[in-house]
């Protein structure tokens, strides 16, 4: 009996053993777990703050209208400062819908920005924590960078979109009868104390949202006090325009002398140095980026006299009935005053073109194709460009584009040849510089109205657009052959007989090759051409790239207080021996070839917008 029990309690002693045993295994695993340290969070870098002042995008929407709009790149810099480190309640974008509007917004922000530092130089005679208050505003304002594209007025140019740089003729304000009142607002005085500055800038706000209806009625009687002594409502627009320039120009210098960084994009304000200047493109570049790419195209470097090359130059002139009344309004004024009623007439300008922007465009393809010409292995299929021509003679090859049958008109006119009495023959072409992309547009219509066939894929189907058109514009050689000397008599009835008598010796079947087509702005609504070769190519701001930089730019500013060292800058002379560090962006080549990976896969276009 006693050996049993014995054996009776062992057995629950070795379960409750092993219970034991397992309860401790079980609470061994678990302890990794619960004595785990949590990682240490690190302290997120400020990137500090960027406020983005654009023009509101004034095309409508619509497929016809170039991917270059505010509208678009906005979006893209506010993800990329976001993607960088920016917090969101760090990045405000504001847009304008004039240039009054535009200078009154950024008044209004720097006045907010910039007033409690104005109440904190108030309260010197209190105590430490004043001062460190001050020294915290003031770090705050030197990590904000103001990017800011001032509203210009495109003058009919919608075109060529948003980024494109206006010539210096149409981004000078007028100058009207300036009185003393107007003078006010300039910034004669640059050693005047900052705290006096801001203060006269706060106050100045302070006083507008106190009484505003009394002082709009107060601007109101202003206006028409100014117009009744311009007596003219575009002296009075102008006046306006000024005034606005000089409100943006003040604010942004307050802004500055109190730490802030200014970033300018496309354009400057006269009266005002920048931190950087952003160079997206202008009329010149798009010119020689086109013809550039031509010459590349026809394999130029290996046309001979005897095997030359025919183009033709569209270059469309916008919203010429607006300039010749704004013209022959000032002539008539002009006239009035000096009491002299004369005629003017200009022999080189028949058709009264006045275009800037086409003129400057001319600029940069002459450059390009000016040697070809001299060398005689490029010609002009209506004689309209030939060995004596210049830069000059843009109006040669100019047009006036409003009419919706002026492209059909034009060209029609250019390259066909009435030498038969029913059936007007087809002259060669190997390639025609449209400018932009509606013109391109356009021009395939007619093309393939008059009977020419196949694409741009015929020509040299070798070639491949180099992805950065800057790669080679501006380094090539383009004197590589001699320049022949120029003829005793230039004619242009002689010029055109000459190509008349070349492109006979070709066949029908070459009199009707379809020729390189190029383009600018990427529209939507000519995507397909690009794919089925009509139009050869198109041309387009790198905005991945230009967002990039932006980003960049602003984060050194902010962080650093300067430009890095890897930003590539060049001087740019805004007169009176200043200059501003420029960034100058390079535009893209857009063909069939690369089309997917340019537009497509960055989401600016859609497969069924290139028709796929």
């Amino acid at each position: 009996m006693i050996c049993l029990r014995k054996r009776t309690w062992h057995r629950p002693l070795a379960l409750l053993a092993a219970l034991a045993t397992m309860i401790l295994a079980v609470s061994s695993c678990g302890t990794p777990a619960q004595t785990t340290t949590t990682p240490t969070k690190l302290p997120q870098k400020n990137h500090g703050n960027v406020v983005i002042f654009t023009p509101s995008d004034g095309l409508a929407l619509t497929r016809h209208k170039p991917l270059s709009t505010w509208d678009r790149l906005v979006p893209e810099l506010v993800k990329g400062l976001k993607n960088k480190g920016f917090n969101d309640t760090a990045i405000v974008a504001k847009t304008s819908s004039s240039l009054a509007e535009q200078s009154q917004d950024v008044q209004d922000y720097v006045v907010n920005l910039l007033t409690p530092l104005q109440h904190a130089g108030k309260n010197r005679k209190a105590t430490k924590h004043s001062d460190d208050a001050n020294t915290k505003l003031r770090k705050q304002l030197s990590k904000t960078t103001l990017v800011i594209a001032p509203w210009s007025n495109k003058n009919g140019n919608n075109n060529y979109g948003d980024y494109a740089t206006l010539p210096a003729a149409l981004e000078q304000t007028p100058s009207p009868n300036v009185t003393s009142q107007d003078k006010q607002g300039d910034d004669t005085h640059p050693q005047q104390n900052d705290k006096q500055s801001h203060k006269d800038l706060a106050q100045k706000s302070a006083d507008q949202a106190e009484d505003k209806q009394t002082q709009d009625q107060e601007n109101h009687k202003r206006m028409d006090s100014f117009s009744n002594e311009a007596n003219s409502a575009g002296d009075q627009s102008a006046k306006n325009a000024l005034r606005a320039e000089k409100r943006l120009a003040t604010s942004l210098q307050l802004a500055k002398k109190a730490g802030v960084h200014v970033i300018m994009i496309a354009r400057t304000v006269p009266g005002f140095q920048p931190d950087v200047l952003f160079h997206l493109s202008d009329a010149k570049s798009i010119g020689e980026t086109q013809a550039a790419t031509l010459v590349q195209k026809l394999a130029l470097d290996r046309a001979t006299q005897d095997n030359p090359r025919y183009i033709e130059v569209l270059l469309p002139c916008h919203n010429q009935k607006n300039i010749n009344a704004h013209a022959s309004t000032q002539t008539n004024k002009n006239t009035e005053s000096n009491g002299n009623h004369t005629e003017s007439t200009n022999e080189d300008n028949p058709l009264g073109l006045d275009d800037e922007f086409a003129k400057e465009a001319f600029s940069g393809i002459w450059k390009v194709l000016r040697p070809y010409f001299a060398s005689g292995t490029l010609l002009s299929s209506s004689g309209t460009l030939h060995t004596n021509s210049t830069e000059n003679d843009w109006m040669n090859v100019a047009f006036d584009a409003d009419d919706p049958e002026a492209v059909k008109k034009e060209l029609t006119n250019r390259i066909t040849a009435n030498d038969h009495q029913f059936t007007p023959s087809l002259r060669h072409v190997d390639g025609i510089i449209a400018m932009d992309d509606q013109i391109a547009l356009q021009t395939a219509k007619t093309l393939s109205a008059l009977g020419y066939e196949g694409s741009a894929a015929d020509i040299n189907p070798s070639f491949t657009l180099p992805d950065v058109i800057g790669n080679f514009i501006g380094k090539r050689n383009l004197t590589k052959r001699p320049v022949p000397a120029p003829k005793n008599s230039p004619n242009h009835k002689e010029n055109q007989e000459q190509a008349d008598t070349e492109a006979a010796k070709k066949d029908d079947s070459q009199l009707k090759q379809w020729p390189a087509i190029t383009g600018y702005g990427a529209y939507k609504n000519i995507m397909p051409n690009i794919v089925n070769g009509k139009q050869w190519m198109t041309t387009i701001e790198n905005q991945a790239k230009i967002s990039q930089d932006i980003v960049a730019t602003c984060d050194s500013l902010n962080t650093t207080g300067k430009l890095s060292r890897s930003i590539a800058t060049t001087p740019t002379n805004l007169g009176n021996g200043v200059s501003v560090p420029t960034i100058y962006e390079q535009l893209l080549a857009v063909s069939a070839t690369n089309l997917k990976a340019r537009l497509i896969d960055p989401g600016y276009i859609s497969l069924a917008d290139a028709g796929l």
